[in-house]
């Protein structure tokens, strides 16, 4: 069951950004169906997952990596900044002509522009489900478990924003204009810590 969930989770990843640009060009149902097959899979090892320890702490860990992935992909698509500068970068002298290879990667970050608040929100809702089926299926000793471990990967994610905020700074000096990408990091912390008081109730 766990490779299952292993599959599902990270195999999310792809669905998502497929069924963003499928969004993004105007398709609309066929995503429904997909994410509905998706929720059917998922509920397979909510339901069939052995209760002995070594199993659900394997279930819950590859849901707390769950729950870090699509927060930072949440958080990528919410915040489109960097993007948008990307491609104002590769716009800014429209007397120029423009190469195949410049003009077909500036149709690429313009299809992901469109994406990325669908992108965002979907990934948002998958962390969140992640967050609460984490709070319900944990037992009381790897609730403790996930409390006491998940601060260190706070630390982690606190120093990956000193790392971006330097980035911030060096980017801004060059371009005159300040993407704050270390908000990325940010939003994993605050994430972390909204599914640490989850798993504080009822403990």
């Amino acid at each position: 069951m766990e490779y299952l969930l292993l599959v599902i989770v990270f195999g999310l990843y792809y669905v998502v950004y497929i069924t963003s640009v499928m969004y993004a060009g105007g398709l609309k149902l066929l995503q429904l169906f997909v994410y509905l097959v998706v929720a059917v899979l998922y509920l397979i090892p909510f339901f069939f997952i052995s209760n002995d320890y070594n199993s659900m702490q394997n279930y819950l860990l590859i849901l707390n990596m769950g729950v870090v992935l699509y927060a930072w992909m949440a958080i990528k698509g919410f915040w489109s900044k960097p993007l948008k500068l990307k491609i104002e970068q590769l716009t800014k002298s429209p007397t120029t002509a423009v190469s195949e290879n410049k003009y077909e990667k500036i149709e690429a970050l313009t299809i992901t522009l469109e994406a990325s608040k669908y992108k965002a929100m979907i990934s948002l809702v998958i962390s969140l489900i992640f967050m609460i089926t984490m709070t319900v299926k944990a037992p009381p000793q790897l609730r403790s478990e996930f409390m006491e471990g998940n601060p260190m990967v706070w630390v982690l994610f606190f120093l990956i924003f000193v790392i971006y905020i330097v980035i911030d700074i060096v980017l801004w000096i060059k371009r005159k204009k300040f993407a704050f990408i270390a908000i990325r990091p940010l939003f994993v912390i605050f994430c972390l810590i909204l599914l640490q008081i989850l798993l504080g109730f009822n403990q």
